[in-house]
């Protein structure tokens, strides 16, 4: 609800409704009908060296909004005894919300300029002009005062330049409970909601001031900024809450209150409710204490600080009239949005970098690029602090230029504080472009913060010049480029491109420890972890430490909620936050799942493909990511441009020389959400689980068969495969074939579990979809039976394995490769379970219809004479086992390279023949070159090379090599456990037969009869031998 309707609600309850005041009227019973307004001095003081001015917000009261119970008026009783040598006025307006007599009419601004007239008339009067000044103010009176001093500001020239006297003289402001700012999650608006609800009527058009998105309201968050670090200020907030028409409530939170991060910005806590909490009834009163305290260390510091002002001001006013000629006609001048961040940490190297080449190298133009929160506006802004201490002869100016409108609105304001001027048919930009190129301006560091659109750069509208046509260039100016856009940065810079990187894990601490609240802080492994999974981005360690903050959440707490599921992490990661020193206009957001939304949306404005190619890779793991995976878009070249186009964002970044790509993590979290976001939109259909099955198509294209020569790039596509299919959005019907490849691939490489969880969805699917006799759903039942038989699940291979051949029989002829593929991987399984008779007759089956169809060097030829072998020595005929073995390693040493699985398979069959027939010594000579091979070629948990060493440990044994055979067996007894349960191995288990069975029965080749598969999705048809 608005603040102004919500207040026209208020004001249709009747009279009898119990309201609170702001201010409640005094206990006396004669109070005057009319409010005094203007200043009244309440003590002269004794020869006072500080003017004390306090100011009551809406509906206060000059005198009853400090008065307690029996009529102690703090300012007046109290006071003055702490502070002799200091007069005390109070300031008193027209800010009467619910008089019978009727409502002011006047703006806040109008308030704000008569309590300047006001001050300045009476300080003139009394020849104090240059007495520094305190401002004490209760609840929107923070914000009258606020615009005063904006307007005292920009006071320079004509009537009201009288008025810049009162800014020059301020030295302190007590805020007590004014609203600032939203926090914890809560609007400006909504806390100024809670200040009107003490009132009962309200006048529409000063209320309108009060709503957040009002012109008016966010002018002056803008403007005082720059100034506000000329101020020591002090904020105090409510403890208790307020009883009001909406309830008991904190009219102002803390989180409002106080503004974190200002220079000497020290919270103080008075215990009473917003509208008490101005009120002491005695000296002894504990806040009153507190505030008297504030003040007089205020009171202390003032003078010093106030005269050397002085002392600058009357230097500048002389040479402006010509009575005295310094280096520079004016300044210096600072424009500077945000206070100093007090808690900035690390970044000296960076800055160091900047300041040298600024400075020293003279360099005139820089850009600072980098990723989107990961600094560059801090790390500015540190740098104009810098400067501002280290080189105070420099004026400083800063420029959002993140739209057209920030840019000129800043333009405009540097122009005014200079006092640029130009006729009605000038461009003010180019006459403040031409000021800064004059000698007359003096030296001056100008920062572009938000560079990050040519369009907004580079483009006229209206016939007016562009942009980065208006922006100065002087011998004795530097101007800093901040941008996440790396072409913007060539643009402008040149060469002279300062690229920031992640921080530190040091400074990423560093940067955690001063952001969390104490309690919470804790140095160690979780510590390491968090800001790891946070890619030690400062934008996401801030919004982290905001989260644990407002909601006392342990870094352990953080870091689980974080891990857990995606959406959790969504919901982390999209959680607003307050930080002062970041922009407030809609062109900035503080949550890091949507800082970078912005830019996604450019890329998908005005480059297509590049956005085409971000949509893609939402879907893949973040991490190493092949060019070969991408879609080739409408050519290689478009594809080269919209890789160049996502690391220009620092979205992606390539490894090396090589054509693999990484993306930045959180990078890839926000594009799924901005996608989320788009589909949303869209009505008429679901725009995330188009880009999920465009994936699904482009991997099913590229992902390859699981033939031997493509092991390295199967492993390489795996992880995104893996990811993709994971995607429960996604038809499982669309992601059928791709599945089926990679559960092939994985059972070739010894990932048995995954494997099986992949074909088992295919069967699932095709059980449902295809006729029993068609070649895809056998080719699958096939594979899903191979992976079950790696397993040691070998009745489940042998019942789909004798369906397959079953349904084969009578589809296929005698000497078909599909038929024979299945006959010889259910011979294979006849043999696992023992029936050895059935293996060998299935086998010789096999043998002999091959003899009479392929060439005795066919890779298929030679498996099944190498499974026939196995079932030999099975059977005792270990002579004739040994006699086909060494023909078929004979004929793979001339076909087959050294590491092949297939001729490592044989020698090892032929190695465990030995070793049965006696042969100790050819077998071990033969297991040490397989298992020196396999250390090279395979995971140190594979099921292959622990097969070998596992056989070469028993040949050790039967050598009298007892030793070396422990040693062997313990490591391949431990990397079973893990193999298995993902846990090291016990002694026993529910796990223990199914590793004894892989012990026993590995290293068949991987690869043997040709068998058909044909993808429906990807028109294409795959023959492939029977590892499936």
């Amino acid at each position: 609800m608005g603040l102004t309707r919500l207040l026209k609600k208020f004001n249709s309850r009747k009279d009898g409704s119990a309201v609170a005041s702001s201010t409640p009227q005094p206990e006396a019973p004669c109070a005057p009908p009319v409010r005094p307004f203007g200043l009244e001095v309440l003590v002269e003081g004794t020869d006072p060296v500080v003017d004390i001015v306090a100011v009551h917000g809406l509906n206060g009261h000059r005198e009853h909004t400090w008065t307690a119970s029996r009529g102690k008026h703090w300012l007046r009783d109290f006071l003055p005894t702490d502070l002799p040598n200091v007069r005390i006025l109070c300031w008193g307006y027209d800010a009467n919300t619910h008089s019978n007599s009727g409502v002011s009419i006047q703006y806040l601004y109008d308030h704000a300029r008569e309590l300047v007239a006001d001050l300045t008339r009476k300080r003139g009067l009394t020849k104090s002009r240059e007495r520094p000044i305190i401002f004490v103010v209760h609840s929107l009176g923070g914000i009258v005062v606020k615009s005063a001093l904006i307007h005292s500001d920009t006071a320079r020239e004509g009537a009201l330049a009288e008025h810049r006297s009162i800014k020059t003289s301020t030295h302190g402001i007590l805020f007590m409970g004014t609203p600032h700012q939203g926090g914890n999650g809560v609007q400006l608006g909504r806390v100024l909601v809670n200040v009107a609800s003490i009132f009962v009527s309200a006048d529409d058009r000063l209320l309108k001031h009060l709503e957040r998105e009002s012109e008016w309201l966010q002018q002056q968050l803008g403007q005082y900024g720059p100034i506000s670090g000329d101020f020591v200020t002090k904020f105090a907030y409510e403890v208790y809450k307020t009883p009001t028409p909406l309830g008991q409530i904190t009219v102002v939170p803390r989180a409002s209150a106080v503004v974190p991060g200002q220079a000497d910005g020290e919270p103080i806590a008075i215990h009473a409710d917003h509208i008490n909490m101005v009120k002491f009834s005695s000296k002894e009163d504990p806040s009153y204490v507190k505030v008297s305290e504030v003040l007089q260390i205020m009171v202390a510091n003032a003078g010093r600080n106030i005269g050397s002002r002085w002392e600058t001001e009357e230097r500048v006013t002389r040479a402006r009239i010509g009575n005295e000629t310094p280096e520079k006609k004016s300044g210096p001048f600072y424009s500077i949005p945000f206070p100093d961040n007090k808690g900035f940490v690390g970044r000296s190297e960076t800055l160091q970098v900047l300041h040298s080449i600024l400075f020293r190298d003279k360099c005139q133009r820089v850009a600072l690029c980098g990723l989107g929160g990961i600094g560059k506006t801090q790390v500015a802004l540190k740098l104009a602090y810098l400067t501002k201490q280290e080189k105070p002869d420099y004026s400083i100016f800063w420029v959002p230029a993140s739209s057209k409108e920030t840019f000129n609105e800043a333009y405009l304001a540097i122009a005014r504080k200079l006092g640029v001027h130009v006729t009605d048919d000038e461009d003010l930009r180019i006459a403040l472009r031409e000021h800064l190129n004059s000698p007359d301006s003096g030296k001056w560091l100008l920062i572009i913060d938000n560079a990050d659109d040519e369009g907004v750069l580079y483009e006229s509208e209206d016939g007016l010049d562009r942009l980065y046509d208006c922006l100065p260039q002087s011998d004795d100016g530097v101007t800093l480029f901040t941008t996440r856009f790396s072409r913007v940065a060539t643009s402008v810079a040149g060469g002279n491109v300062v690229d920031l990187a992640s921080m530190s894990l040091n400074e990423a601490s560093d940067f955690m420890r001063q952001s969390l609240v104490k309690a919470l802080y804790r140095e160690g492994t979780v510590l390491k972890e968090l800001l790891k999974d946070l890619t030690y981005l400062p934008l996401a360690i801030a919004q982290a430490a905001a989260y644990m903050n407002e909601n006392r959440t342990s870094m352990q707490e953080y870091l689980g909620v974080l891990r857990n599921t995606k959406q959790d992490m969504i919901e982390l990661l999209s959680s607003d936050f307050h930080d002062r020193t970041r922009y407030k206009d809609r062109n900035s957001q503080n949550p890091v799942a949507t800082t970078w939304f912005i830019s996604f949306s450019k890329i998908n404005k005005y480059n297509r493909q590049a956005a085409e190619l971000l949509m893609f890779l939402s879907c893949v793991e973040p991490k190493g990511i092949p060019r070969s995976i991408m879609p080739n878009l409408s050519s290689g070249q478009q594809l080269t441009a919209a890789i160049g186009t996502l690391c220009a964002y620092a979205f992606l970044t390539q490894r090396g020389s090589t054509k693999v790509y990484d993306m930045h993590r959180l990078v890839h979290v926000s594009t799924s959400i901005w996608i989320e976001s788009q589909s949303s939109k869209d009505q008429e259909a679901d725009f995330a689980v188009e880009i999920l099955e465009n994936a699904v198509q482009q991997l099913t294209k590229v992902f390859p068969s699981d033939a031997h020569e493509n092991r390295y790039l199967w492993k390489e596509y795996m992880p995104h495969t893996l990811k993709l299919l994971g995607n429960k959005l996604l038809d499982p019907v669309k992601k059928v074939d791709l599945a089926y490849w990679a559960g092939r691939c994985l059972r070739v490489d010894g990932r048995i579990k995954n494997a099986i969880e992949l074909l088992e969805h295919v069967v699932d699917v095709q059980g449902t979809t295809l006729d029993e006799g068609h070649p895809d759903r056998l080719a699958s039942q096939h594979a899903l039976a191979r992976a079950y038989q790696g397993d040691g699940r070998v009745k489940d291979a042998i019942e789909l394995l004798e369906h397959v051949v079953d349904v084969r029989k009578t589809t296929l002829d005698e000497g078909h490769p599909s038929r024979l593929a299945s006959q010889h991987v259910l011979a294979g399984a006849y043999q696992d379970d023992g029936r050895v008779k059935d293996a060998i007759e299935l086998l010789e089956h096999v043998v002999d219809v091959q003899g009479t169809t392929l060439d005795e060097r066919h890779p298929s030829r030679l498996d099944s004479q190498h499974e026939l072998a196995g079932a030999y020595q099975d059977d005792g005929r270990v002579k004739d086992a040994i006699e086909l073995l060494e023909h078929v390693v004979d004929v793979r040493k001339m076909t087959l390279d050294e590491s092949h699985p297939d001729r490592l398979a044989s020698q090892h069959a032929l190695a465990v023949a030995y070793k049965a027939d006696g042969r100790v010594k050819d077998a071990i000579e033969l297991l040490e070159h397989v298992v020196d091979v396999q250390e090279t070629t395979l995971d140190e948990s594979h099921p292959d090379r622990l097969d070998s060493q596992h056989e070469l440990a028993g040949a050790y044994q039967d050598d009298g090599r007892v030793k070396d055979a422990i040693e062997l067996l313990e490591h391949v007894v431990d990397r079973y456990g893990v193999l298995a349960t993902g846990r090291p191995a016990s002694s026993g288990g529910e796990d223990e037969p199914s590793r004894r069975f892989c012990i026993k029965k590995m290293n068949r080749p991987c690869s043997t009869i040709p068998i058909q598969y044909t993808s429906r999705t990807i028109p294409r048809h795959y023959i492939f031998r029977s590892s499936s």
